[in-house]
């Protein structure tokens, strides 16, 4: 499928992503803040003990946290990277699908939440049809529609055949209806979602590349 015509595309995906986007970042800002001063903190504690008298077990411990919180970081500093860069074509729905989880899970993470993607076969490139950008607009609106800071929002992505990412909410509320203006732009781009209150499914036409 060849999609709709390139400015009406071009808008609903623009529509689309900014809101996305901008309700992305701001929560993901917060937790870049709290990493950094994490970093911070540590190894400030690290730099006053190593030039005492502490034993090193006592150093060691807050050396371990900082360099935990900056693998932590870098993680979500990728992720984000990814969301300003153009989408390689054919897009691949796993690697769209796990920058968005990477930072979802980062906030969901002090409220006792999680995003969680498994990937069948683990480790694949799931292509499609649909545009890049189209396609991370779209994720990113199923992905944030689902989204509870207090719940496990698990994504399986079956890409076997026809691309296929199911969605379910452990521990929270029942799912609310698909905005609209993510069904519009899936039915643009032939994406069929189907769904209700336990779980969602959306299936993207399967790139030959």
């Amino acid at each position: 499928m060849s999609g709709p015509a390139p400015d009406a595309a071009a808008a609903a995906v623009e529509r689309l992503w900014l809101d996305r986007l901008y309700a992305i970042g701001r929560p993901v800002a917060h937790e870049f803040r709290n990493a950094l001063n994490g970093v911070a903190v540590n190894l400030e504690v690290v730099r006053s003990r190593a030039h005492g008298d502490a034993p090193a077990a006592s150093v060691a411990r807050f050396a371990d946290t900082a360099a935990d919180q900056l693998e932590s970081l870098t993680g979500l500093t990728d992720a984000l990277l990814a969301l300003v860069r153009p989408v390689a074509e054919p897009a691949d729905v796993a690697d769209v699908t796990a920058r968005l989880a990477t930072l979802l899970g980062a906030v969901a993470r002090p409220d006792g939440g999680a995003v969680i993607l498994t990937v069948v076969p683990d480790g694949a490139r799931v292509r499609t049809t649909v545009s890049g950008e189209a396609l991370r607009g779209l994720v990113a609106g199923l992905l944030l529609d689902a989204f509870d800071r207090t719940a496990r929002l698990t994504c399986e992505l079956d890409g076997r055949a026809a691309p296929t990412l199911r969605l379910c909410r452990e521990g929270g509320p029942p799912l609310p209806e698909i905005s609209a203006d993510v069904r519009a732009l899936a039915e643009q781009w032939g994406v069929r979602l189907d769904g209700g209150q336990a779980a969602w499914s959306a299936t993207f036409p399967p790139s030959a590349d």
